[in-house]
């Protein structure tokens, strides 16, 4: 099989090899926008909250979750009930992005301390270790 990039495509073969070598999977379907996050299993449990489609929040309780429900259509989005407070959901998303940067550092051996960005963006956690291999050859 050959793979054909286009010229603004940022995403490289490095891409689709850190999809295989971390995650195991072969054959994923990269664009600019993806990331490690969407290859990542999903928080399962929140004690004193249980995930369940934004149509079942009662109707005066939406509100609470009214800027997610505009992303997505209403009858697939699920969201935690009852809402995370916005520090619980920060604390949350923190230590989701320390355990992929503790276990991306364990599988290449290298530091991500100085990681520019939290997206995550496939192309650019590839070139990020690019660089990095490049500076420990030096």
């Amino acid at each position: 099989m050959k793979i054909v990039f286009v010229p603004d495509n940022k995403i490289n073969y490095s891409s689709y090899k850190i999809i295989e070598e971390f995650y195991g999977i072969q054959g994923a379907l990269l664009t600019n926008l993806s990331s490690l996050y969407d290859f990542e299993e999903l928080l399962d449990e929140i004690p004193g909250h249980k995930r369940i489609y934004f149509t079942n929040v009662p109707k005066e309780e939406r509100k609470l979750y009214k800027k997610r429900a505009g992303l997505s259509k209403p009858e697939r989005l699920l969201v935690w009930y009852p809402p995370l407070s916005k520090k619980d959901e920060q604390e949350l998303w923190e230590a989701y992005r320390r355990s992929i940067v503790k276990r991306l550092e364990s599988f290449y051996g290298i530091s991500f301390r100085n990681y520019p960005n939290d997206e995550f963006y496939v192309w650019q956690v590839a070139r990020f270790i690019a660089r990095k291999y490049k500076q420990l050859c030096r």
